[in-house]
C-alpha cells in the first residue's frame, strides 16, 4: 500500500504540475524540464535505499521515517509557495525531487520486505516482486486523476 501510495503521490504532482503550468502560460520545454532533476534524484537514492536496507528492522526504519520525511517536505514546500505565488515551477520541482527520492529509498526495502513475506508463506520470489509492481501500476494508474482533481480544487498556491 506504502508503494502505492507513494507512486500515486508521484504522478499525481506530476500531472497537477504540468496543469498548474500550463494555466499559467509556461512552454512545453519547461514543464517535460521539471521531472529531469527528479529522476536524477531517484536514481540516487535508490542506490542509498538499497544499501541501507540490510535488515529487517532497517527496511522497516526506512519505511516508517521516509514517508513522514516527505510529509514534512511538502508541507514546508507547499507552505512556502502559498507566501510566495510568483513561484510556480521552483514548487513543482521541489515536490517532485522529494517524491521521487522517498520512492528510491523506500522501493528497495519495499521489495526485501515483500520477499521476506513471501518466503515465510512458502511463495516464490516473483511472486513478490509482482505484488510490488502491481502496487506501482496501481499508484501510477490513480495518481495523475487524483493529481487534476487537487490541481483543480487547489492547485499550487
Amino acid at each position: 500500500a506504502e508503494l502505492a501510495c507513494l507512486f500515486c503521490a508521484g504522478t499525481a504532482l506530476q500531472c497537477a504540475g504540468v496543469l498548474e503550468m500550463r494555466a499559467t502560460g509556461f512552454p512545453a520545454a519547461v514543464m517535460g524540464a521539471t521531472s529531469v532533476p527528479a529522476g536524477f534524484l531517484q536514481a540516487i537514492t535508490s542506490r542509498w535505499g538499497g544499501r541501507m536496507s540490510t535488515t529487517p528492522s532497517r527496511r522497516i526504519a526506512l519505511m516508517v521515517v521516509c514517508p513522514l520525511i516527505l510529509a514534512s517536505g511538502l508541507t514546508c514546500t507547499f507552505a512556502a509557495a502559498h507566501f510566495e505565488r510568483d513561484s510556480v515551477v521552483l514548487p513543482i520541482v521541489i515536490a517532485l525531487g522529494l517524491t521521487t527520492a522517498t520512492i528510491g529509498v523506500v522501493d528497495a526495502p519495499s521489495i526485501s520486505m515483500m520477499g521476506d513475506l513471501a518466503s515465510m508463506h512458502k511463495r516464490g520470489y516473483g511472486e513478490a516482486v509482482t505484488a510490488t509492481e502491481l502496487a506501482v501500476t496501481a499508484g501510477q494508474a490513480i495518481g495523475p486523476t487524483f493529481g487534476a482533481l487537487m490541481q483543480q480544487l487547489a492547485g499550487f498556491n
